[in-house]
């Protein structure tokens, strides 16, 4: 989950060390479940100011955050996010039988379903 969480109470120290420097209800929820989901933050340098307001959560992932200045006009250090997702290769296709219900004999069928 990428975004602007706009939490400046939360001082992000590390990927899962976080201190409230003021204890809201909004923040402690916020930390709260972020340790729930056993997710990591992985923007490490200031977005706005002296503060990490803009963030990158993940949970079981390789993740990678930069700050860029200039991509767009912003009072925010605009985050780069990289995603390092591994794909399995395509499945094979399978030579299953595939059957053609037009030429069913739906006479027989009829007949089978009423004997039941």
């Amino acid at each position: 989950m990428v975004g602007d969480f706009n939490l400046p109470e939360i001082l992000w120290k590390d990927f899962r060390d976080v201190e409230l420097q003021r204890r809201t209800a909004r923040a402690t929820t916020f930390v709260d479940a972020v340790a729930e989901c056993g997710a990591e933050q992985s923007v490490t340098s200031a977005t706005r100011g002296d503060k990490v307001l803009d963030l990158a959560l993940s949970a079981g992932g390789a993740v990678r955050s930069e700050t860029s200045e200039g991509l767009f006009t912003s009072d925010h250090m605009a985050v780069v996010t990289y995603f390092d997702v591994c794909i399995d290769q395509a499945a094979r296709a399978s030579r299953s039988k595939v059957l053609n219900y037009k030429r069913a004999n739906f006479t027989a069928l009829r007949q089978s379903l009423n004997a039941i």
